[in-house]
């Protein structure tokens, strides 16, 4: 049962990444949906477990300056060595663009 729940959950997450933001929705009967802008990315991960490997998917985790969700999660997705590029390339540029210098 949990294991389905987990199933219907992730079935029920939409993303959107364009240059500019990330924008996703989230929720089974009551849903949320909220954005990320590009320019607060300052780090991200992939993460592919042996099983992950097997089955085609990754996750991707991105720290962020957003005050709401600070840490991003891409759970379980397909192509995921291809959103993480998509996403680096995009912060970088927005980063660029927006003149935006992040410090650690």
């Amino acid at each position: 049962l949990i294991l389905l729940m987990k199933m219907v959950k992730l079935k029920m997450t939409r993303y959107e990444v364009s240059t500019e933001r990330i924008e996703y929705s989230r929720g089974i009967f009551d849903r949320k949906v909220d954005n990320l802008d590009m320019f607060r990315v300052i780090d991200l991960k992939l993460r592919r477990s042996l099983f992950d490997c097997i089955v085609g998917v990754g996750t991707v985790g991105l720290i962020t300056t957003d005050k709401t969700d600070p840490e991003f999660t891409f759970e379980k997705i397909r192509n995921s060595r291809r959103l993480y590029d998509i996403i680096k390339n995009a912060s970088l540029d927005a980063d660029r663009r927006n003149g935006v210098v992040h410090l650690e």
